[in-house]
């Protein structure tokens, strides 16, 4: 159940973007404190990032609309995420440089 914070309390900022790392993190959140559901959201999105873009060499999507529905899945998952931490946290996307060019 989400905490919450005393009045007063600042949220911590947790952005979320994707990581090379384990695959039961991604920058800020240690998802074993998510529901199961929403692990497999994040890994799966946090794969499409590392395999389709592999951004080790250059940022490009194979088409411009698989970066958009990446993106677009990411704002979803910071809404999730911000859902099931509740108010103590201030959940933010930090993945907004890797959006495909119109």
């Amino acid at each position: 159940m989400p905490s919450t914070p005393d009045p007063g309390d600042v949220p911590e900022v947790l952005t979320i973007m994707p990581d090379w790392g384990s695959s039961q993190r991604v920058a800020g959140v240690f998802s074993p404190s998510l529901s199961s559901e929403l692990r497999t959201r994040i890994r799966a999105w946090n794969d499409e990032w590392k395999f389709i873009l592999n951004p080790q060499k250059t940022i490009h999507w194979p088409e411009p609309e698989v970066g958009r529905q990446w993106i677009a899945e990411g704002n979803a998952l910071v809404e999730a995420i911000q859902a099931e931490l509740g108010s103590r946290y201030r959940v933010v996307g930090g993945f907004a440089d890797y959006a495909p060019e119109s």
